[in-house]
């Protein structure tokens, strides 16, 4: 008898996905777009309560000498 609501069930979880994909096309900043992320967690999961991390890489740039810079010797 599951087998048979089953398709409703991901029809219905397709429609929620669709919606909040929908919700993240009108956010205008990153706190908007994070906002929407946890909002449809919440909606889509039925959580009380989500957080989302922000994690941003540490960028290191090497640069190569300048050709205007002699070697220095040992």
């Amino acid at each position: 008898m599951e087998t048979e609501s089953e398709p409703y069930v991901r029809l219905a979880t397709l429609r929620q996905l669709h919606q909040v994909v929908g919700e993240l096309n009108t956010a205008r900043s990153l706190a908007d777009t994070l906002q929407t992320v946890a909002d449809g967690v919440i909606a889509g999961l039925g959580y009380e309560l989500a957080c989302v991390n922000l994690v941003r890489p540490t960028v290191t740039w090497s640069s190569p000498p300048s050709p205007a810079t002699p070697p220095q010797k040992p």
